[in-house]
């Protein structure tokens, strides 16, 4: 190798260095979103892509900023409907929170089905498969399925509006640009702004690498929030 070479592989890997840098200086400070609302975004992001390095750095950081107790057990709840018990086993560890009861009742009567199928519209012509196939095969997880959005929206301790942006995030980090569109549209709904969802998809960078951008900005594109 000429010493031409070695200066140019030199030049490239401190390039990359300062770009990491600017990336996480812009990912640690308050902009369009605040940094503690940054930080639960990134927390999320690698429990969902198992980056357990990232994960327990960022884990850490929500205790630094103070958030932890506010957000992490919504948090889980989240992460575990988007990305699985897996990941959501992996963020209850990194927070030192528990993730699941050790009993729960499990029992399914007709008013339970009755509601789940009233909430997701089964039997109208807006019902779609996902719910419908349930209904007809799986009216328990049906039922189920309810729950999981009760728990994420109605009961979490995260506004409507940092659950949308949450799952816009962790569908990003893990290349579902679908999924992220759909929630970025549910997050505009919510209030969130351009910039806010831009700050978003870039804290999917750290757990997806530029992939996750991409899935980011061409969901912020299809549903061109002002």
């Amino acid at each position: 190798m000429t010493g031409g070479d070695s200066q140019s592989h030199s030049d490239r890997a401190g390039s990359t260095s300062r770009a990491w840098a600017r990336l996480r200086s812009l990912l640690d400070e308050d902009r369009a979103l605040g940094a503690g609302h940054k930080a639960v975004m990134l927390v999320a992001g690698a429990a969902a892509c198992g980056s357990d390095k990232l994960l327990e750095a960022e884990a850490a950081r929500l205790g630094e900023l103070g958030v932890k107790e506010l957000f992490s057990p919504g948090l889980i709840d989240v992460v575990s409907v988007v990305a699985g018990w897996s990941a959501a086993d992996r963020l209850a560890r990194a927070t030192s929170l528990v993730a699941w009861p050790a009993d729960e009742e499990t029992a399914v009567d007709t008013e339970d089905l009755a509601s789940a199928r009233d909430y997701f519209g089964v039997g109208s012509a807006q019902a779609p498969p996902v719910v419908g196939l349930l209904s007809e095969h799986a009216p328990e997880a049906l039922v189920a399925y309810r729950e999981l959005h009760r728990g994420m929206y109605e009961e979490s301790r995260l506004d409507r509006r940092l659950v949308e942006m949450v799952l816009f995030t962790v569908c990003a980090a893990r290349c579902l640009p679908a999924y992220a569109a759909v929630h970025a549209g549910k997050a505009v709904e919510a209030g969130s702004s351009r910039s806010q969802l831009v700050e978003a998809g870039l804290c999917a960078v750290p757990s997806g690498g530029m992939p996750a951008w991409l899935s980011a900005a061409n969901a912020i594109a299809e549903g061109d929030p002002s």
